[in-house]
């Protein structure tokens, strides 16, 4: 509003008009002007991962702006960030053995038996079936090979985990988690804590019906009860059992008994998600053999980002490419987990199918193991020690991350989980010419630079790569393509990164 009593209004963002737009203050008798600044051209439901004016490392830069004044928030300099390599160190044993027993899948629907547990209509970005994880436990067993419960297997290593206080006398697991595997959950647990607390006994508590006389009347003795859980998600089984185990000593007037958690696998959203869950019984009385920390189900997912951007494409010119995105879809609609590929031109077998041995995310692991195993240490950094009441700027260094690593897999997973505003390639754009030109260098197998190039163009075409080093990705794609039999993978990242 100006002195003279005069106004002009100020529209940052109008998503239904295609380009900025002024009215003049001749029309509609305005004393001053209506000016919005960008037109968007969408009047429909929008999210930074769709938009076209967020896709690049240019504007991807989040800025608060203050309502009152259209100040924008001054951010610090960028908390630069590379992948959690202790806490990969950690985990890569759990990843290892879902890996041999086929027990991951991505954008999957939950198990049948935590459904109810789980936002309906939604997919979790990672799951975690533990029916092959048991199955093949018991496999290893009953062959009493050299991988059995003295070595790595998932009994073997819970074992030497778990320290349950002497006390402990009773021990609970959910009746729909004693029966994954056909029974292999009971067994293992049986055959867990035959060994960590011989003078327990196990039973199965029922969180859909009432209890057995037997399950209500050990509760109801019971001095120091554990709970036992294969996965930890949300907690909300946990604090199921502890809802009815209160409710049947309170019946039965006896005090509340001590409690114990032993989680095999704990994979929460947030280290203040899995603090939320551990605070119901104490920091001391909670022991996980595995944690992961993953996106939720509500966060944006790779494989779906990837599939959002693949529908927009209406014509593909080259043949190859069209193959090649017919394919995607259509393993992206069927579930990732049926195809050892994740990433764009990635061979299925032999070299290159696989991460290089000696790795610290684990030994050997497959594309979608090591997908998991990055993106864990990817998120686990991204999440840990976040600040309240202070702006932060959190990004991924992305020259630290090519220099230190060597599996291309690696690299390629690194930015498949990093949104745009996380990568940072350099305090100027011509220094991302010289990290892109560096660690193409340090490939010389054109299976290799199939993979790097065609995930590189993908990360381009989303805004992930700076416009000044697309260049050099284009050009050295350009020939690869030429060269190589198998280039659907390449003319399509060409296709997309047309223009930019």
């Amino acid at each position: 509003t100006s002195t003279d009593g005069g106004w002009a209004l100020e529209t940052l963002v109008d998503k239904a008009l295609p380009e900025p737009f002024s009215v003049p203050e001749e029309l509609g008798g305005l004393d001053g002007a209506v000016t919005v600044w960008l037109g968007l051209g969408d009047s429909g439901e929008s999210h930074a991962e769709a938009c076209a004016a967020c896709a690049s490392p240019e504007r991807a830069r989040i800025v608060h702006i203050d309502p009152s004044s259209f100040d924008g928030l001054v951010l610090p300099e960028p908390e630069l960030l590379t992948p959690d390599i202790r806490f990969a160190d950690q985990s890569k044993h759990f990843w290892e053995l879902c890996d041999k027993s086929g027990s991951l899948a991505l954008d999957a629907q939950a198990h049948p038996t935590a459904a109810h547990v789980r936002p309906q209509n939604s997919k979790m970005g990672v799951r975690v079936d533990f029916d092959p994880l048991l199955q093949r436990e018991e496999q290893l067993a009953a062959a009493e090979v050299p991988d059995g419960p003295s070595d790595r297997s998932l009994r073997g290593l819970l074992i030497r985990t778990f320290v349950p206080s002497p006390a402990v006398d009773l021990v609970l697991v959910s009746a729909d988690e004693l029966g994954r595997g056909d029974g292999a959950g009971a067994r293992l647990a049986a055959a867990v804590f035959e060994v960590v607390a011989p003078d327990a006994s196990v039973h199965g508590l029922d969180l859909h019906g009432t209890q057995a006389e037997a399950v209500r009347t050990a509760i109801e003795n019971a001095r120091t009860i554990a709970f036992f859980a294969l996965g930890v998600v949300t907690g909300t089984s946990l604090h199921r059992m502890l809802s009815e185990v209160t409710s049947i000593r309170r019946d039965a007037k006896r005090p509340a008994p001590e409690l114990e958690v032993f989680a095999v696998h704990a994979r929460p959203a947030s280290e203040r998600a899995l603090e939320t869950i551990v605070n119901s019984y104490g920091e001391d009385r909670f022991q996980i053999a595995f944690t992961s920390f993953l996106p939720d189900a509500t966060a944006p997912s790779p494989l779906r980002d990837e599939s959002m951007l693949l529908q927009t494409i209406d014509v593909v010119p080259d043949q190859g490419a069209a193959r090649f995105r017919s394919d995607r879809l259509e393993l992206l609609r069927g579930g990732p987990q049926a195809s050892p590929s994740i990433l764009w031109g990635q061979p299925s077998t032999g070299p290159g199918s696989r991460l290089r041995p000696g790795s610290l995310y684990g030994e050997s692991l497959s594309s979608l193991a090591a997908f998991v195993a990055v993106g864990s240490a990817v998120h686990r950094r991204r999440e840990r020690l976040r600040r309240g009441g202070a702006p932060e700027w959190r990004q991924f260094e992305i020259p630290a991350i090519t220099k230190s690593y060597f599996d291309p897999l690696i690299v390629c997973s690194v930015l498949r989980w990093l949104r745009p505003e996380e990568c940072w390639w350099g305090r100027e754009q011509r220094q991302s010419v010289a990290v892109v030109e560096e660690f193409l260098a340090g490939y010389q197998e054109d299976q290799e630079l199939t993979v790097v190039l065609s995930e590189l163009l993908l990360a381009a075409s989303q805004g992930k790569v700076p416009s000044a080093a697309v260049g050099i990705i284009v050009d050295q794609a350009t020939v690869l393509a030429d060269r190589v039999e198998a280039s659907g993978s390449l003319r399509l990242g060409l296709h997309l990164a047309a223009g930019l």
